[in-house]
């Protein structure tokens, strides 16, 4: 405890105002040491951040350069390597593309040959097939139509046989017709003469007696012409004969007409059908020549088929020129029926007046005398024989008739000649131009064959280099793929080492600065709620505590003295002491040097 004045009176006592100032001197001092300290802290503190935060910040960014560098690099290796080995795989990419492209098309164009050459053999056999089918067809309707020709020619013999018969017959009655046309015509002339010899005797009185001679003349002539009618009906039987005949003739023209246009209109579109049927071949043939050339194997059959094809077109070019050659002749047949219709009406015109004469020459005959029956007589030779001269000129239309048949056949077998070697000048021509185009598509062939083995060679060579290169590459990429992996595993490495480390150092730099900050907190702290009256007391106590008895006795009298000697010099200085001094309360008072102690 520091010792009061009052508690002794013979030491020497401290003034309040002394310790005042002592106070102010020392908390002058000491402020302005703290502030110094406090400021030379500060700034030794700013100092030091600054500088380990620029060294940190060097540190930091020189590593950081280093490690970009080096990242940089081995980024750029990386990338190089990268792209080379991507370019490698690019060029391999392709060019396995371009193998399997070139494989794929050479499949490709296989199969589409195998599927060509299988579409081609299917359309040639069914095109085949369907010739067969037509060529049967049109054997069928060739044989169908042989059989009607024959039967036509049947019919047609028949008809020529029986118009042959009734032709002879007809040449009979034209000789009679002939003859009584003759006897007609002389007698006529004589039962003129008659008539006038009779009107000339008319007048006398024999004529009554005539009259009466010549009506029994008459109807003994009569019950003779009724005679030589029945002998006539007996033995020739005209009359029925004759419609007989004209039945006969009616159906004969109907039938001619029938064949007529049955060779006219059907015939006609059969020809149409068949050169259908021939251009139908011809153009299946050119196609059958166009296909042919993908299939070389086949052309024997179908030289063969061509063959058959040629004995039956020659067939058929037969028929048309027989179903033409009918069709020709059809008017001729017309013509023959209506000679036929005209000559039978003549006939029966000439029977009638057969008939009518017959009659005539009876009654005359009556009356006529024996000179005149031998006249008649002679005229009747004559006529006969001019008759039998005749007659071979009346018996000529059967012998036309086979000759015209002949003519036709034969007319019909040169047509038939003359196509059939036109179609074979054409098929030969056809033939030779065909085996041309054979050879030729032969040879191709065999460059064809020789270039795909080639092209099979070349790719079965490329193929093998291929699976070579693939093998090569695969090793290659096994053997680049481990120090790849390493270095991508010390790559991933160095980054999570500089990713952890980069962590640490932030953590660290914040709990230091954390730090910082608290003593700097703590120091404002400090500074803002700084008071001397603690450590002015705690300086106080310990003095007291510390200080021994003498030494206080000396302070006092160590004041003492600095007080004499303060005033002293106050009063050396200023005559009249009037300096006013602060004291501690704050309060200022003026010193004169008569200052009692305290």
């Amino acid at each position: 405890m520091i010792a009061t004045p009052s508690a002794t009176s013979d030491k020497p006592v401290v003034s309040e105002a002394k310790l005042n100032t002592v106070q102010d001197t020392i908390k002058r001092e000491m402020k302005t040491s703290f502030k110094k300290d406090l400021v030379e802290s500060q700034k030794s503190l700013k100092d030091g951040f600054e500088s380990q935060m620029s060294k940190l910040k060097e540190e930091l960014s020189h590593e950081y350069e280093q490690q970009f560098k080096s990242l940089k690099g081995k980024l750029i290796q990386e990338c190089e390597d990268r792209e080379n080995s991507l370019k490698k795989k690019l060029t391999q990419e392709g060019e396995e593309r371009v193998k399997s492209l070139k494989k794929f098309l050479a499949q490709e164009n296989e199969k589409r040959i195998t599927d060509i050459k299988f579409s081609v053999a299917r359309e040639n056999r069914e095109n085949i097939s369907n010739l067969e089918n037509a060529l049967a067809n049109e054997n069928k309707k060739n044989a169908a139509l042989e059989k009607k020709i024959a039967d036509l020619e049947t019919k047609l013999d028949k008809a020529s046989s029986e118009q042959g018969q009734k032709l002879e017959s007809l040449v009979n009655q034209t000789h009679l017709d002939q003859c009584l046309q003759r006897l007609s015509n002389s007698q006529g002339v004589k039962f003129d003469e008659m008539k006038a010899y009779v009107n000339q005797k008319m007048d006398s009185s024999s004529y009554i007696q005539q009259l009466q001679r010549l009506e029994l003349l008459s109807n003994s002539h009569k019950e003779k012409l009724s005679k030589f009618e029945t002998r006539l009906n007996q033995a020739e039987d005209s009359a029925p004969k004759i419609k007989n005949l004209e039945g006969q003739l009616h159906n004969l023209s109907m039938l001619t007409k029938e064949i007529a246009q049955q060779l006219s209109n059907p015939q006609n579109e059969k020809l149409g059908e068949f050169e259908a049927a021939l251009n139908q071949l011809k153009d299946e043939n050119f196609a059958a020549h166009q296909l042919f050339k993908s299939q070389d194997d086949k052309l024997s059959k179908l030289d063969n088929q061509l063959g058959d094809t040629k004995s039956r077109i020659e067939d058929l070019s037969k028929l048309e020129d027989c179903v033409n050659s009918l069709a020709d002749n059809s008017p001729r047949i017309e013509t023959l029926v209506k000679d036929g219709r005209s000559h039978l009406e003549m006939i029966e015109r000439k029977a009638q007046e057969f008939n009518a004469r017959l009659t005539s020459l009876e009654s005359m005959a009556s009356t006529a005398s024996v000179e005149e029956l031998v006249n008649i007589r002679t005229e009747m030779a004559d006529i006969d024989k001019r008759i039998q001269n005749l007659s071979p000129k009346h018996e000529s239309p059967p012998v036309s008739t086979d000759s015209v048949r002949r003519a036709i056949w034969l007319e019909v077998e040169r047509e038939i000649e003359n196509k059939a070697n036109a179609t074979r000048l054409t098929l030969a021509s056809v033939q030779s131009g065909l085996n041309q185009f054979l050879k030729t598509e032969r040879e191709e062939r065999e460059a064809l064959e020789v270039q795909c083995a080639e092209i099979t060679r070349q790719f079965l060579e490329a193929q093998q280099e291929a699976t070579a290169m693939k093998s090569k590459i695969s090793e290659l990429n096994e053997r680049g793929n481990d120090p790849i992996l390493q270095q991508d595993n010390i790559l991933k490495w160095f980054e999570e080492k500089l990713n952890s480390r980069i962590g640490a150092a932030v953590i660290e730099l914040h709990h230091a600065l954390e730090g910082v900050y608290m003593q700097l907190q703590a120091l404002t702290v400090w500074q803002n709620n700084f008071s001397t009256k603690g450590l002015y007391r705690d300086i106080l106590n310990h003095i007291n505590a510390t200080m021994p008895d003498g030494t206080v006795m000396q302070l006092r009298s160590l004041k003492q003295r600095m007080e004499v000697a303060e005033t002293r010099i106050a009063a050396c200085e200023n005559s009249v002491s009037n300096k006013r001094r602060k004291l501690p309360s704050g309060t200022s008072r003026i010193d004169t040097g008569d200052q009692a102690d305290a």
